[in-house]
């Protein structure tokens, strides 16, 4: 079946089949909160919708710097920016499920851009990056890339210079 919408659960969920964030079951941005656990099964999903990034941090960083920055600042949950699931308990992601991010009608990517899609109090299932990539399907950016190096740990994602372009700019070739 479909979780889908606004608001809060009082419970501990465990989903086997996908949830939508967002008004009209994920039609429009929204915050799904689990004031419990939250366990995504192998072969279940969930689908995120991007509409512009939480915030942005300043383009002169390196993409380790920002790294820190970003990691360092205080919880704040998107409102009408994107979709998120906000958990208060352990959120378990489990090797086998997908997460889906989308962009209908939001293209203006750029370096330093961060979305946090998740915030839990703890996470299992998924230990490492490489699991995290793996249920990650995030939307293609041009010449950036998507950093998700803050995923386990934050449930973050953000925008960077495609490595080349990366040693362009460190080089003063750009």
């Amino acid at each position: 079946g479909t979780l889908g919408g606004n608001g809060t659960i009082v419970s501990n969920v465990i989903v086997d089949g996908q949830v939508l964030p967002g008004t009209s079951r994920g039609a429009d941005i929204g915050t799904l909160t689990i004031t419990g656990s939250l366990t995504f099964n192998s072969g279940s999903e969930t689908t995120l919708r991007l509409g512009a990034p939480l915030s942005v941090v300043d383009s002169s960083l390196t993409p380790a710097q920002m790294q820190v920055f970003i990691n360092a600042l205080p919880d704040v949950d998107p409102t009408t920016q994107h979709d998120s699931i906000d958990v208060s308990g352990i959120l378990t992601l489990s090797v086998g499920m997908a997460i889906h991010v989308t962009s209908p009608g939001f293209t203006s990517y750029a370096y330093g851009q961060y979305f946090d899609l998740f915030d839990f109090a703890s996470l299992s299932g998924i230990t490492t990056q490489a699991e995290a990539d793996a249920i990650l399907n995030l939307p293609s950016i041009g010449g950036l890339v998507w950093d998700t190096s803050l995923f386990v740990g934050k449930g973050i994602v953000f925008v960077v210079p495609e490595p080349s372009r990366m040693l362009m700019v460190l080089l003063g070739g750009m």
